[in-house]
């Protein structure tokens, strides 16, 4: 199976892009049905930068969905 998405926005690519690298943007999107509580580092950046994120995942804020790891890359 394959799905496709497609959005269009008014304002620069270069915005968008910006936007897209904003853990902010990540939380927003999860909110509400997820909740994720940054382990290490304690606090999420504001942007994404290369590395490793450990977190703890709740379905609703109340369930438990365990540690989960968001690895950050940007291929050359």
């Amino acid at each position: 199976m394959r799905l496709s998405i497609r959005s269009i926005f008014l304002c620069p690519v270069e915005r968008v892009w910006a936007e897209l690298q904003t853990s902010q943007l990540m939380l927003t999107v999860i909110k509400p049905l997820v909740h994720f509580q940054p382990i290490d580092p304690p606090v999420l950046p504001a942007t994404w930068s290369e590395g490793a994120y450990l977190g703890r995942l709740t379905l609703f804020g109340l369930i438990p969905l365990g540690r989960h790891t968001i690895r950050i890359t940007f291929p050359q």
